[in-house]
């Protein structure tokens, strides 16, 4: 191949523009990279308000423990018990009305149980897995669907006989 460009010597200015160029375009990608995080964690928020606002409480829980407000702390751990229970007890009893037996109904009694005992933590804790579930199986699915999709692009489209 016959290198045809012509090679050219860089000024300072050319230097200092290519920078400032550079910076532009890095400031714009960590601007809409920022701008999405942002609206995937809304949308999350949005689809999956219950595991949101106990993981939200548990850090608030936690603070509130950490600071030596141990008295408060209990106390935001029994908001998301009742708050977090009430729901999944709820969709329980539906499933149970329809003959839907599942483990949920173990959840359902470990919550009433930490209720009943004080452990307030273990049944935030409860709450939190029986409510995130589907959130955690959405994010799986997305993640094995986009492994596969870019798998599939690298197949080969051709074969040679």
């Amino acid at each position: 191949m016959i290198n045809t460009h012509r090679s050219r010597t860089r000024t300072a200015s050319d230097e200092s523009i290519t920078r400032s160029t550079k910076k532009t375009e890095a400031d714009l990608v960590s601007h809409k990279r920022a701008r999405g995080t942002f609206t995937r964690f809304s949308h999350f928020i949005r689809r999956y308000p219950l595991p949101s606002v106990s993981v939200s409480l548990l850090l608030v829980s936690l603070l509130l423990w950490l600071v030596g407000r141990a008295d408060l702390a209990n106390w935001v751990l029994f908001v998301i018990v009742l708050l977090g229970g009430i729901p999944l007890l709820w969709e329980t009893v539906q499933q149970f009305m329809h003959k839907e037996l599942s483990v949920d109904l173990i959840a359902i009694l470990a919550i009433v149980g930490s209720l009943l005992l004080g452990q307030y933590l273990a049944g935030a804790i409860v709450v939190l897995m029986l409510s995130g579930g589907e959130a955690l199986e959405a994010c799986t699915l997305r993640r094995a669907r986009s492994s596969l999709s870019a798998l599939a692009e690298r197949a080969p489209r051709t074969a040679h006989v």
